[in-house]
This record gives structure tokens, sequence and C-alpha cells, in this order.
């Protein structure tokens, strides 16, 4: 379309009383963390005020699935480092995030064999075993002690 300005697939991320936009194009966040009226300021210079309507009222996501989404194919460390450079958050609060997210996703379930289960697939895992074999699966996965 000549003359319209092309945007990519974005969505408003709320964490703790703090705006962002992701984008899933590129699996990251376009701004950091901020107040909701600098957010609301910084989308209506971004869309145009005549296309503009609240964050709460157009894409929005989560912020556990933004995280899922960062570190869907990165490593942990690649992740963190994305999270800490693109929110403008913590390096402690993106570790938490990104804990949180692996601990649930990430991690292979116990199960009453005293074997393990991927939580992807579901095949059957060895204790400190690094990804999935399962051909269509290859999660990385993460062990807690």
């Amino acid at each position: 379309m000549e003359g319209k300005k092309e945007k990519m697939a974005s969505y408003n991320v709320e964490y703790e009383g703090k705006w962002a936009c992701f984008t899933s194009v590129a699996d990251g966040f376009v701004t950091e963390f901020m107040e909701k009226d600098e957010y609301e300021n910084w989308r209506k210079q971004e869309y145009g005020k005549e296309n503009y309507e609240p964050a709460e009222q157009c894409n929005l996501m989560t912020m556990e699935r933004a995280v899922a989404w960062v570190r869907l194919n990165r490593t942990h460390k690649k992740a963190l480092d994305n999270l800490v450079e693109s929110t403008g958050l913590s390096q402690e609060v993106c570790q938490q995030l990104l804990y949180n997210l692996e601990k649930k996703s990430y991690c292979p379930i116990p199960n009453q064999n005293y074997t393990y289960n991927c939580p992807n697939c579901f095949a059957i895992v060895e204790k400190y075993q690094l990804a999935c074999r399962a051909e269509s699966c290859k999660l990385e996965f993460v062990w807690f002690s």
C-alpha cells in the first residue's frame, strides 16, 4: 500500500503497572517498560491519533507468554541478555521471569517410575539429558537441582 506505513505484529504487555510493546516478528520487546501515560503517548505517535485505541482494547499479551516467545529459539543466556537489554528491567527480575518459565516449561517432568518425560511431547528423558531426542520436538531442557 503506497503512502501507508506498514506495522509489524505487536502486542501490549503490562508488567507490574508498566507497559511495553512486544513483537512476535522478532520475538522481542520493541520498547522498554514505561508508565502507562508515557506508553500511550508512544502508541499515539507510533500509530497516529486517528488509529489510536487504548492499549487494553488492542492486542494484549501476558508477560509470561512474551518471555516464552523470547526464550523459544534462544539459549537461557541469550534470552536473559535479550530481556535485560530490551525491557529496561533488572537482571535479577529477568532471571526470575526466565526461572519461572523454565521451571514450568523446560524442566523434564518426573514420573512414578523414577524417570522423566519431556514437558512438550512427553517422550521419556534420561536424567540430565540436554534436549529431547524425539525427532519432532528437540526441546532444550533445563535441570533444577
